[in-house]
């Protein structure tokens, strides 16, 4: 009996960590100022505590020109955003390389990940950067609220 409810929890898992990117677009902001606009779409129970300092184990020795932070949440969204621009691409590229370990990405990338109770997406694009991650499983909630955000197509996926 527990070798059969560990087998359908594994089958269940693989069910819930693949998915299709079909449907999905992927940006980022022109200009750091853009994450702002956090702040005013907000949905109207949410609560968001912005940053003054980023406490962003992934951002190591680096040190950016600019930064956003945020913790956002609310009934309908959750989530956690860092957004920096670097003074060079180099640096932008080892912060994502810092995030996914993917290294000789184009220095338009993104990546994207979910978990069995969370989503993770990140965005490069010249100088610019951001990583965010939901609680949640449900991705298209965050990317939407992205793409109300920010002005930047990295990539849509039909």
């Amino acid at each position: 009996m527990k070798k059969l409810l560990a087998i359908v929890v594994l089958i269940m898992a693989v069910l819930l960590c693949s998915c299709s990117a079909k449907g999905y677009a992927f940006y980022i902001f022109s200009d750091i100022s853009e994450c702002e606009q956090i702040l005013e779409q907000k949905h109207d129970d949410a609560e968001i505590t912005a940053y003054d300092t980023p406490n962003d184990k992934y951002l190591k020795d680096l040190e950016y020109v600019n930064f956003f932070a945020c913790d956002y949440s609310s009934s309908e969204l959750e989530f956690e955003i860092y957004a920096y621009e670097f003074s060079n691409n180099e640096d932008a590229m080892q912060y994502f390389k810092n995030i996914t370990g993917k290294s000789n990405q184009p220095e338009r990338s993104f990546s994207s990940s979910k978990g069995m109770f969370s989503f993770r997406v990140e965005a490069v694009d010249g100088n610019k950067v951001y990583r965010a991650v939901s609680p949640f499983y449900d991705d298209n909630d965050l990317l939407s609220f992205l793409k109300e955000i920010f002005s930047v197509e990295i990539c849509t996926f039909d």
